[in-house]
């Protein structure tokens, strides 16, 4: 859910075109002379550099076109997609990878001919891990937090669940969410917590008479167990965001039960998916 940051010294860098590009305008004598700084003193014309010799090395190694975005994501290190024109692929990778050692670079093609090879996955995720320095924290935006609903106040249950099963160890916020755009969905995301925000976001859905008070202090609590357990990982390097003792403390949840058979009820989702599209 972090937006995706690039630098702005860095663009994309598109395949090299065939097509030579036109002269420039000579400058007109009146203009006052352009004082440039020194390339090689320039971190910004040095990265500019290693992505483009990245891009070009990519393109060789994997024998297609390339549009690379170099990016300060906070989330995605990685990401492959077909490009818009249909006949490209577009690439975004997190800086750390202009300075990947040599294995890395080849596991990266291997990842991008065979996204689920796990043999690449396992080495990239090993970097990723080894390079968590360069991840840099999201810009910080104002967050208006709302905790006071027409129904349920989110403050007052989560300081209730914090008391109770956390021994008030749990320092995150909580808010409701925004609505999300009107369009038809099969599914409703009902919470979320943010590592880096340190913030839990409950879905305004929730907020209806028709929804019990043990469904919303069900997913609270779901949430809060993400703050307090934070992020696993599988023995391959795979991130594990429910693991065994995160589904082991949510069924130990007094009303675990009575919540999952309120929502599994002919009826309840349908009916919360109407409400959404209003």
């Amino acid at each position: 859910m972090t937006e995706q940051l690039e630098f702005e010294w860095m663009n994309r860098y598109p395949p090299p075109s065939s097509t030579p590009k036109p002269a420039s305008r000579p400058e007109k004598k009146s203009s006052p002379p352009v004082v440039k700084r020194d390339q090689e003193d320039d971190p910004q014309q040095e990265m500019k550099k290693m992505a483009e010799a990245l891009l070009h090395w990519l393109m060789e190694r994997t024998g297609k076109p390339i549009f690379l975005y170099i990016t300060n994501n906070t989330s995605t290190m990685m990401s492959v997609k077909p490009h818009k024109n249909g006949k490209s692929t577009r690439i975004s990778l997190h800086y750390m990878f202009l300075t990947a050692p040599e294995p890395v670079k080849e596991a990266l093609v291997t990842w991008i001919k065979k996204p689920r090879s796990k043999d690449a996955s396992v080495l990239l995720n090993r970097f990723i891990r080894e390079r968590q320095h360069q991840i840099r924290a999201a810009r910080s935006r104002r967050i208006t937090r709302s905790t006071k609903g027409r129904h349920y106040d989110l403050q007052a249950i989560f300081n209730d669940l914090n008391q109770r099963y956390f021994n008030n160890t749990i320092t995150d916020g909580i808010t409701w969410g925004t609505m999300p755009w009107k369009r038809r969905r099969r599914s409703i995301r009902f919470g979320s917590h943010s590592l880096s925000q340190h913030l839990i976001r409950i879905h305004p859905l929730l907020d209806l008479p028709f929804v019990p008070d043990y469904f919303v202090r069900y997913i609270v609590y779901h949430e809060m167990l993400h703050a307090h357990l934070g992020i696993g990982e599988h023995p391959s390097g795979r991130r594990s965001i429910h693991p065994p003792r995160f589904k082991q403390m949510e069924k130990q949840f007094p009303e675990y039960e009575r919540a999952i058979a309120w929502i599994k009820k002919p009826g309840t989702m349908n009916q919360l998916l109407k409400m959404q599209r209003r």
